[in-house]
């Protein structure tokens, strides 16, 4: 017997490696809104199932489904007769989605002992158990529930509960997996997560996920591993390198990221300043990946760069050939960087040859320029507060010399620094951290909640609005 394709990294790997088995139960539970409907057609969209599963919805129709999830449509189509679908190419199948609303119980076991006898290894989802097993007393329904685990094996199918109780009960014990879904609070930010309490035959070497329901679709976020980020450094140098042709020739104000720029209003304002937190526990790189789209932006438009910060100079070292040297030690010099997109071409990682370099000792030089294209400021903390003692300036001074210098300021913070006081000058406050193993962006000013990160195929910083 041939093992179910899944090719969704949308599971974790897990439940990934349990839903490949020949025969399971599975149990799904979870609070009304947690995401447990989401999560089952998930997994049959993983699984690649088409005419041999039974969706047996027992507190929605299918055509609200079909509503609730859009993307539906595009694996399972309807067709005009009532409880009749076809798959994608058009060929007539079973009843995919049966309406049990008004079912009792012995006929909806009728129906779920049919599909077992009739289709060779079925996968089978209640939905939900609760509707079912209230009609029941205790005694049927625990004997019910035996009896649906033996004929499973039996007929080599796959069984999947979905029920809203969140205590232990008769079906924790005999399903061979069993993974709870929750709206927690961390911090002040609502996350969602996933928990695996059981998943018989398959080591678990994380316990915990979090997740999206972006647009009806479940969406785990994998544990964060820095190494991994670590080495994406000549991933990156070779990106910012290789020209990229950017729609329109103004520098655009977005992140890059459109659930980012969408919850900022559209992106950026001209003039911002925005404290990016990364501790350097979690990787030196994250702030240039997260800066990427924003960095391409200036030095292909013609635009320039001013760079200061130890820690900044440090990472941007190990991409382009900066005179770390001369700035060792000395966080309050400052990089002036002005590129000519014209000579930014082929895959040169030198961009300092292809772009003039001014060493600066204080931001009051960046006032002997005249401002004729757009800047952009990457700076470190330790930068923000050497220039105000050296300078002898307060906040508010700070505050306006950076919105009338730059199109953008991002103030980069990497330690455990008490930046409180500096919150009252940022227009935009994010926060990268770890949250059971998940690395997660808090839009911590304004408060807009928490973006899950992941890493695309192409090794990109992905950023998915809301956990």
């Amino acid at each position: 017997m041939s093992k179910p394709s899944i090719d969704s990294n949308d599971i974790p790997p897990e439940l990934k490696q349990f839903l490949q088995r020949d025969t399971y139960s599975l149990l799904i539970r979870g609070k009304y809104g947690s995401g447990k409907t989401a999560l089952s057609l998930t997994i049959l969209r993983s699984l690649k199932a088409t005419d041999n599963f039974f969706y047996i919805s027992t507190r929605t129709s299918p055509t609200q489904l079909f509503d609730y999830y859009p993307w539906l449509s595009k694996f399972v189509k309807k067709q005009d007769s009532l409880n009749q679908y076809v798959n994608s190419e058009e060929h007539p199948v079973h009843p995919c989605f049966e309406d049990a609303r008004l079912d009792e119980p012995e006929s909806l076991f009728e129906r779920i002992t049919n599909q077992l006898m009739d289709i060779k290894s079925p996968i089978i989802i209640i939905d939900s158990w609760d509707a079912i097993a209230s009609l029941m007393d205790k005694e049927s329904r625990i004997n019910n529930e035996r009896v649906l685990q033996t004929w499973r094996e039996r007929a080599g199918a796959r069984i999947i509960f979905i029920t809203e109780g969140v205590q232990d009960s008769g079906l924790d014990y005999i399903a061979d997996g069993v993974v709870e879904l929750s709206n927690d609070i961390s911090d002040i930010t609502a996350i969602r997560k996933l928990t695996i309490t059981k998943l018989r035959g398959v080591p678990i070497e994380k316990t915990t996920y979090l997740f999206s329901l972006k647009g009806g679709v479940f969406k785990c976020f994998s544990k964060y591993l820095p190494l991994e980020y670590n080495s994406l450094i000549h991933n990156l140098a070779n990106r910012l390198s290789a020209h990229i042709v950017f729609r329109g020739s103004n520098i655009s104000m977005q992140s890059g990221f459109t659930d980012l720029d969408r919850a900022l209003g559209g992106g950026y304002r001209e003039g911002s300043i925005v404290i990016v937190k990364a501790d350097k526990i979690l990787s030196h790189i994250l702030p240039l990946l997260f800066l990427e789209r924003t960095i391409k932006e200036f030095m292909y438009k013609d635009g320039e760069i001013v760079v200061s910060g130890s820690s900044i100079l440090y990472s941007l070292n190990q991409i382009i050939n900066v005179p770390i040297n001369r700035t060792a030690g000395k966080s309050s010099r400052f990089l002036h960087f002005k590129f000519e997109s014209q000579k930014l071409k082929g895959n040169e990682r030198d961009l300092q040859n292809n772009a003039a370099c001014t060493e600066l000792t204080s931001l009051l030089d960046l006032q002997k320029f005249k401002k004729k294209n757009k800047t952009l400021n990457l700076m470190g903390l330790d930068t923000l507060q050497n220039t105000m003692t050296k300078e002898g300036m307060n906040l508010y001074d700070v505050s306006r010399l950076l919105k009338i210098n730059f199109t953008l300021s991002f103030i980069i913070v990497n330690s455990d620094d008490d930046i409180q006081r500096y919150k009252s000058i940022c227009d935009i406050y994010l926060k990268f951290v770890v949250i059971s193993g998940t690395l997660i962006l808090k839009c911590v000013l304004p408060s807009l909640g928490a973006f899950g990160v992941k890493l695309s195929d192409s090794q990109r910083l992905q950023l998915l609005w809301s956990l």
